[in-house]
């Protein structure tokens, strides 16, 4: 008859036989834990994190900076309370930049405006259209309202990427300097 006390073990590639005292098995545990967490710990799946560096161009001025954010979710593109990550960059030289780090491989969509008056708010003039500077990623076009997730879409590969976005200007400013 087999005792139910006896227990067999592979540990480190080495079989242990355990007494049949139930006392010996418990001063045991700690060291079997320790064994199954590395294991865990050295058989997890390796994440990497993948960088975006977002570069924003012609911009008209150095006033105010740029609000750069990053949506994941097209049902959430380009709300304000979407945002999976979001940033306000300092311009130098009419352009500004900045990196995303630790982003999943995936498919994004980039919006950016220029706060000029460094209100943190996207003016819009009397009937609603904008007067600041805006764009979105893969030059997605505008019409009556902001582009589709999908039409914004960026592949972002596990090694990163850098995408270029070239600020645009409304012509509805109100007589003022493009």
């Amino acid at each position: 008859m087999v005792n139910p006390y006896t227990r067999m073990y592979l540990v480190d590639t080495t079989l242990i036989s355990r007494s049949n005292s139930p006392v010996d098995s418990i001063k045991k545990i700690p060291q079997l834990l320790a064994v199954a967490v590395t294991s865990a710990i050295l058989n997890a799946p390796l994440t990497s994190a993948a960088d975006l560096s977002v570069k924003i161009t012609a911009l008209r001025n150095n006033n105010g900076d740029v609000h750069i954010a990053v949506y994941d979710t097209p049902s959430k593109f380009p709300k304000n309370d979407g945002m999976l990550k979001k940033t306000e960059t300092m311009i130098y030289g009419q352009r500004s930049q900045h990196m995303f780090k630790g982003l999943k491989a995936g498919f994004y969509a980039v919006a950016v405006y220029h706060d000029e008056n460094n209100n943190d708010e996207f003016d819009t003039n009397l009937i609603g259209l904008p007067i600041e500077g805006f764009a979105f990623s893969n030059k997605a076009f505008v019409f009556l309202g902001p582009p589709t997730f999908s039409a914004a879409q960026i592949s972002l590969p596990e090694k990163g990427a850098q995408i270029e976005i070239k600020m645009g200007y409304s012509l509805w400013k109100g007589g003022k300097d493009n």
